[in-house]
């Protein structure tokens, strides 16, 4: 084999690990862009049922029940969050009377009880 051959196949080689580089890096560009995406979705998604359920509680002064959760918002079916799952309700007292916690289960679909990685209504910005 003589320098030429060897050049050549050394730039193939090269480019290919530069292609395998590069569709890995943008791979991995648009998988933190669709988390992103349902990250913000459900954010979104948090925001709007938590002030439904807050103006829902100052029309009939208490907020709903765990049995009747957030179908009394009267959506278009429950409300799910990014990745597809339903939003997370739960009444609770606090030393100012009924409240309610909202969360999302987040990316890994596990309930830490809106912590973990849960996206809680009441740790939007």
């Amino acid at each position: 084999m003589n320098n030429r051959s060897i050049i050549k196949y050394l730039l193939i080689g090269i480019s290919c690990l530069c292609l395998i580089c590069f569709a890995y890096r943008s791979a991995t560009n648009i998988d933190s862009d669709g988390e992103l995406h349902m990250k913000s979705y459900t954010v979104v998604m948090l925001s709007v049922c938590g002030q439904a359920v807050k103006q829902w509680q100052r029309e009939n002064g208490r907020v709903p029940t765990a049995t009747e959760g957030l179908a009394v918002l009267k959506m278009n079916g429950l409300p799910l969050d990014g990745w597809g799952r339903p939003l997370v309700y739960r009444p609770r007292m606090d030393l100012q009377g009924p409240a309610f916690d909202l969360y999302s289960l987040g990316p890994r679909g596990v309930d830490d009880g809106g912590n973990g990685d849960n996206i809680s209504y009441w740790k939007i910005p």
